[in-house]
């Protein structure tokens, strides 16, 4: 499966309760959901063991028929490209909301080395 989900309500660790870092603003919320992921491949099969009535082996009956026949071995698995991620910063560093240190913000993430001058 490929695919891309955005949205502005999804919160860290999917509890809801997500505050808005600038009601005034509601487009800068937009951005990739914290469940996103981008590509998944599920994989699944089921084996019937050739043993029992109507099978290739123990086909006549009997005891040994009856405890090793129509057994199956089923089984899958999930490959993802990540797990989903937000990088955050603890508490309201800046104070927007007006009440102290409350909830959580997106860290400020540009692309940019965040190299420090040379001394």
């Amino acid at each position: 499966t490929f695919s891309k989900s955005i949205d502005d309500a999804s919160s860290v660790g999917g509890s809801g309760g997500g505050v808005a870092q600038n009601y005034l603003d509601l487009q800068a919320e937009r951005g990739l959901s914290a469940f996103d992921v981008r590509h998944r491949l599920l994989l699944s099969h089921t084996y019937e063991f050739p043993f029992g009535e109507r099978h290739r082996y123990l086909n006549r009956g009997g005891g040994l028929a009856r405890i090793l026949g129509d057994w199956q071995v089923s089984g899958n698995a999930q490959l993802q490209s990540g797990v989903p991620y937000t990088a955050r910063v603890l508490g309201n560093v800046s104070n927007n909301t007006g009440i102290g240190a409350y909830g959580s913000q997106r860290a400020d993430a540009t692309g940019v080395p965040a190299g420090l001058p040379a001394s």
